[in-house]
């Protein structure tokens, strides 16, 4: 599945999860065969949640740079 969110990619709720409502942003901090483990947080980095969601109930908003990027912005 190309569009699968990946470890510490951004990931916006598609839908309503444990509270939270769809659009909701997160980091995926745990990329599982079939669940991602979501950490929603506020703007101060301070955790507010830690979801176990289905990848179908995410969509990729950002991802980190690969290393050869990260390489060049050296």
């Amino acid at each position: 599945m190309p569009n699968r969110a990946q470890l510490l990619d951004v990931a916006q709720l598609l839908s309503a999860q444990a509270g939270w409502p769809a659009g909701t942003i997160g980091t995926v901090v745990d990329a599982l065969d079939d669940h991602a483990t979501v950490e929603i947080a506020d703007e101060d980095g301070e955790t507010l949640a830690i979801l176990e969601t289905p990848y179908d109930a995410l969509r990729v908003v950002a991802s980190p740079p690969d290393e050869a990027e990260r390489r060049l912005a050296v």
